[in-house]
């Protein structure tokens, strides 16, 4: 290859171009650390994405757990739900299935909840239980909509867990109206 070309001017002279500069060669970088580097961030978005489809799309939901003999949601519960106290009212609609009312002591707070509850292995193993999670989502008829959790304690006397109201998440706590 040649280091110098000539070239005709418009004037008939001819003159030198410029030594052609090459730039230095790149080393090879070995293709295994870059393969291995995307496999590690494409396992971690996986799991991240696992952890999110378990917890229900972004709540922070715990993962569900079963006691010694299957959580029910059903009855009147007193408490709290985004810092308005009143009354929620569940009923179930099946296995695993529950519908609920909230309707809070200031008089203008209400919407309704539709449950689901997984079931759960028990770590001893043997037939699975419904568990004491319960996602749901919510509506109040009114355009207001989102989702939430709640767990149940093993005597199935009190909830706690988070209602959703935009992106932003908010307590819900209540206990179990004593039947007798």
């Amino acid at each position: 290859m040649r280091d110098f070309c000539h070239r005709c001017t418009a004037r008939g002279g001819w003159y030198p171009l410029r030594p052609v500069q090459r730039l230095p060669a790149v080393p090879a970088v070995p293709a295994v650390p870059a393969v291995l580097a995307v496999v590690v961030l494409a396992m971690m978005a996986g799991v991240a994405a696992c952890k999110l489809v378990q917890t229900g799309g972004g709540t922070s939901a715990p993962m569900a757990e079963s006691y010694d003999k299957p959580s029910d949601f059903a009855g009147e519960w007193v408490g709290e739900s985004n810092g308005v106290l009143g009354a929620l009212m569940i009923k179930s609609l099946g296995s695993g299935r529950y519908y609920g009312q909230f309707a809070g002591d200031d008089g203008q707070t209400r919407f309704v909840i539709n449950m689901q509850q997984p079931l759960v292995t028990s770590v001893g193993g043997g037939d699975p239980l419904p568990g004491n999670l319960v996602r749901f989502t919510w509506q109040d008829g009114r355009g207001g909509r989102g989702d939430g959790w709640v767990l149940i304690n093993p005597e199935d006397s009190a909830l706690t867990g988070e209602i959703r109201v935009g992106s932003q998440g908010h307590a819900m706590d209540f206990v179990r109206v004593d039947e007798g």
